[in-house]
């Protein structure tokens, strides 16, 4: 099955004791931190953000 056009590609679950790392400054990410607004029922964003570097690792927009 190709996962976002890329053949060959499998994903499986990753191994309890693996610790991701943030892209921008390398560090073990144990915690990462979380900013959220909006109303749950209709709307609701989330950035998520290295607590080491403060570098955004993502964001989510979730539209009812």
């Amino acid at each position: 099955m190709a996962f976002l056009g890329f053949e060959g590609v499998e994903l499986e679950e990753a191994p309890q004791e693996a610790v991701p790392k943030c892209p921008a400054c390398k560090a073990e990410l144990h915690v990462i931190w979380t900013k959220s607004w909006g109303v749950a029922l209709f709307a609701k964003d989330r950035l998520l953000i290295c607590p080491h570097c403060r570098s955004i690792l993502g964001f989510t927009a979730i539209r009812s």
